[in-house]
């Protein structure tokens, strides 16, 4: 009997496992295929990440850095080489004088990729806002370009004003700005990105009022204090007009007193030396 219930229990908890197994294989299989795949995406990732951040950081600002060289040697110097000339050519037509400006640029993000600060992801702050105020100078440089307005837009590609002003890059979104706003629009609209790209690196326009308001501040609390300081100080006396006469005789009649008794104790010890001379001869 006892042997029958134990092989019926243990027939009966055989079956359960089996009822319940497809499922258990399932969610088994899920969880090993999901294994399989972070494992291989853990695998994959440790492969192409063979530098870590730092090092990854170095070389881009060492690249920036040599960039930022080269552009200027190749915008400034003459170029005897088909290839610097033919990039010193495209650098002024297409930047203008923009072309000595981005080499500036790219050693100011070189230098902010060497920075490091915790917390802060400075690098990609400074880069963006760099490289916004950028365009916006030759964007305002292609505005300012002589002789141009809505009926002479022609004037924007001409070759010399596209190197002397803001280049192809200018000129085309100065053409747009001015055939949509016109020029006293238009200059303001980059003066306007001019600031948002200040405040993308970092500069706070609240700070500085911020800031305006607490000088205002301290100096009137100073003021204040001052005058506080004048009202508690006492009053001189009141002298009558006459007496101040009085006041300045009596004191002149004090000096003269005092004089004289000086001079007569003068005297008075320079006449015993005298004397003795005379009994000596």
């Amino acid at each position: 009997m006892a042997r029958n219930k134990a092989g019926a229990g243990q027939q009966g908890n055989s079956g359960a496992k089996k009822a319940a197994s497809p499922a258990e294989k399932k969610a088994a299989a899920r969880a090993a295929e999901a294994d399989r795949w972070r494992g291989g995406g853990q695998a994959s990732e440790a492969s192409t990440h063979l530098l870590d951040d730092r090092s990854r950081r170095d070389i881009l600002g060492v690249s920036c850095a040599i960039l930022s060289v080269a552009l200027f040697i190749v915008a400034s110097l003459p170029q005897d080489g088909i290839v610097s000339g033919a990039l010193s050519f495209g650098l002024h037509l297409g930047l203008g004088l923009g072309c000595y400006i981005l080499p500036f640029v790219l050693l100011l993000i070189a230098a902010s990729l060497f920075y490091r600060k915790d917390g802060a992801n400075i690098s990609a702050r400074l880069s963006v806002g760099l490289i916004v105020l950028f365009f916006a100078i030759i964007v305002l440089l292609a505005l300012a370009t002589p002789l141009v307005g809505q009926d002479s837009l022609q004037f924007l590609f001409v070759e010399d004003n596209l190197v002397r002003q803001g280049g192809y890059a200018g000129a085309g979104v100065a053409w747009v700005l001015l055939r949509l706003f016109g020029q006293p629009v238009s200059t303001i609209i980059m003066v306007g990105v001019i600031l948002i790209s200040f405040i993308i690196i970092g500069f706070s326009i609240s700070a500085v009022v911020d800031k305006i308001r607490q000088k205002r501040q301290e100096r009137k609390e100073h003021e204040e204090q001052r005058e506080q300081e004048l009202s508690a100080v006492p009053a001189p006396a009141y002298v009558p007009q006459g007496a101040t006469g009085r006041l300045r005789d009596r004191s002149a009649g004090g000096r003269r007193a005092r004089a004289g008794r000086d001079g007569d104790s003068g005297r008075a010890g320079s006449s015993g030396p005298l004397v003795k001379i005379r009994r000596g001869s």
